[in-house]
C-alpha cells in the first residue's frame, strides 16, 4: 500500500490541505494551504521547488539545467 505524504499545519500540527496551486515555471510550484482544524484556521502560502537532481533523466529537457546534489557528484566520481 502506498503511503500518501500529508502536510501538517505549522501551528497546531493538524492535517493541512492544499486548496490551490499554480505553476510559476517548470521547477517552481506555488501552493496555498489551509489547516483542517477548525479551532486553528491557519492558511498559508508555500513553495515546491526542484533544486537538485540525484540521477539524470533518460529523456532530458534541454531547457532544464539542475545541478547534481553533492552526494550524487561523489557517487559519479570513480574511486
Amino acid at each position: 500500500m502506498a503511503v500518501k505524504y500529508q502536510n501538517k499545519c505549522p501551528h497546531c500540527g493538524y492535517r493541512l490541505s492544499i486548496r490551490h496551486s499554480h505553476i510559476e515555471n517548470t521547477l517552481l510550484k506555488i501552493l496555498y494551504g489551509q489547516c483542517q482544524n477548525l479551532e486553528c484556521g491557519w492558511t498559508g502560502r508555500g513553495v515546491l521547488e526542484w533544486v537538485y537532481q540525484i540521477s539524470p533523466s533518460a529523456q532530458p529537457n534541454p531547457d532544464i539545467n539542475l545541478p547534481f546534489t553533492p552526494l550524487s557528484e561523489k557517487k559519479l566520481v570513480p574511486a
